[in-house]
């Protein structure tokens, strides 16, 4: 790569804006992509050439009638409410997990004093 070197590094907070916003350009990107999949998986009606009974037929069909019928930001929506949860579920388990460590704790280091144990385990 021009211009790369492998000596130098970047702070943390280049990486980490870095990646935000690569993670905010593929949802948002992906985002109306994952709507029209969901809608298709939710409709009961199937999905055959000729078919008329169907609300969604084909991808640029299904487009045009969800920005028709409720505007071009019903591709987005779900996004918001996403993210949301996902932080909320993300932050509850890493939670979870700190919790657990520190309470088995006492457990692991009875372990590491046990030099049979750990070579035992190294092995496999």
């Amino acid at each position: 790569m021009v211009g790369y070197d492998a000596n130098q590094s970047a702070p943390k907070s280049v990486y980490a804006v870095s990646g935000a916003a690569s993670g905010f350009i593929t949802r948002t990107l992906t985002q109306p992509l994952d709507v029209i999949k969901i809608r298709f998986q939710l409709q009961v009606e199937p999905i055959t050439r000729g078919a008329t009974s169907s609300k969604y037929r084909n991808v640029a069909q299904a487009f045009q009638t969800i920005v028709r019928e409720e505007g071009i930001l019903a591709l987005w929506v779900s996004e918001f409410w996403r993210c949301g949860w996902v932080r909320s579920v993300r932050n509850q388990s890493i939670n979870r997990v700190n919790q657990s460590i520190e309470a088995n704790m006492q457990s692991i280091t009875l372990y590491e004093s046990d030099q049979s144990i750990i070579g035992h385990s190294a092995v496999l």
